[in-house]
């Protein structure tokens, strides 16, 4: 290995060759020079005896002056006692790690073992929620490091948005106490398979009032003629004008009716039987 004290303007020069040569700058560190025209940084180090080398990266991504300090950083530790290669490793897998155990990693692998069983609005109401309002407070943050302060944001955020998108109409309070279940449920299973320890939802409960009811209200008797008379008049097809009689004198949902058939009913004790869904 050729020995000299490199410079920016001297790697700049070195021009590849047939075989892979190496050209030291000092304390170990060199660059090897590939067929190929790479330039690659090495350190050389001796640990309990055994000697090794490590790459620390490609120049020029990696600059001269990077590739010194970098030494230095490898030098820092083996005057520890710990082994810059096997640190190295360590350290990426633990990034790995966290990168698998952000929310948004354990949202979608919630969706897909735990939601399986719901039906495609609520999972995409879910999908919806994640997107606008809760992952982009904490949908890269560590599933274990989600904080009530996170969540009240997310809750805060929620309401603006509504009322925003609505101009007023509605006050965004039932959005964010669905975007609540919804944190609390992937949080839980976090807990639930070793990847998180609180669930910080509880402690937002209340900070949004839960908005009241509104039923609608008995149609009067001038109101009930005029819904008769229209219904009569309708030049829509008898399917559609016998579902809306049904749904008037029997007060059953818009889907129950859309779903029932005729082994549902018993015409002599003037009942409707509906299975129960499995």
């Amino acid at each position: 290995m050729a020995t000299t004290k490199l410079s920016d303007a001297k790697i700049k020069s070195l021009k590849p060759k047939d075989k892979l040569y190496r050209l030291l700058d000092s304390d170990r560190l060199y660059i090897e020079i590939r067929p190929t025209g790479a330039k690659v940084w090495r350190f050389k180090f001796i640990f309990k005896g055994k000697e090794s080398s490590m790459s620390l990266g490609e120049y020029p991504s990696i600059s001269l002056a990077e590739a010194r300090s970098l030494k230095e950083q490898m030098r820092a530790k083996l005057a520890k006692g710990i082994h810059p290669v096997e640190d190295r490793k360590n350290i990426k897998a633990q990034a790995l790690a966290e990168a698998a155990n952000t929310f948004d990693s354990i949202a979608a692998e919630f969706k897909l073992k735990r939601m399986c069983s719901k039906s495609e609005t609520y999972q995409g109401k879910f999908d919806i929620a994640l997107e606008k309002d809760i992952s982009p407070v904490i949908g890269k943050k560590n599933v274990n490091e989600v904080t009530a302060a996170d969540v009240l944001k997310i809750l805060d955020n929620t309401v603006d948005r509504v009322v925003k998108e609505s101009n007023g109409r509605f006050t965004g309070a039932s959005a964010a106490l669905e975007n609540r279940r919804f944190v609390g449920s992937v949080i839980r299973y976090a807990i639930a398979t070793l990847r998180a320890e609180n669930d910080p939802t509880y402690a937002v409960r209340g900070s949004i009032a839960r908005p009241d009811i509104e039923h609608a209200r008995p149609l009067t008797k001038q109101e009930q003629i005029l819904f008769r008379n229209g219904v009569e008049s309708y030049k829509g097809s008898n399917t559609v004008k016998n579902a809306l009689l049904t749904l008037a004198y029997t007060m059953l949902r818009s889907i129950e009716i859309r779903r029932m058939k005729w082994e549902y009913v018993d015409f002599d004790l003037k009942i409707i039987n509906f299975p129960i869904a499995s």
